[in-house]
């Protein structure tokens, strides 16, 4: 998802990808996973639990 500010419409260019260097069976300690990317990068305060509504995928 990308949201860009309506003064920056017409300056604004997509960085240069970064090749991956780590899969998500990285993250697990090389357990099996079905699937090599996950979804949704996680990031919450104080008292964001897991099982809020706001989350869309956990990996």
């Amino acid at each position: 998802m990308l949201g860009i500010r309506k003064d920056f419409k017409y300056n604004f260019t997509f960085p240069k990808p970064i090749p991956l260097t780590k899969k998500l069976n990285w993250v697990f300690d090389n357990a099996e996973v079905n699937k090599e990317i996950g979804y949704t990068l996680r990031v919450g305060g104080k008292g964001s639990w897991l099982n809020n509504r706001r989350n869309w995928d956990t990996i």
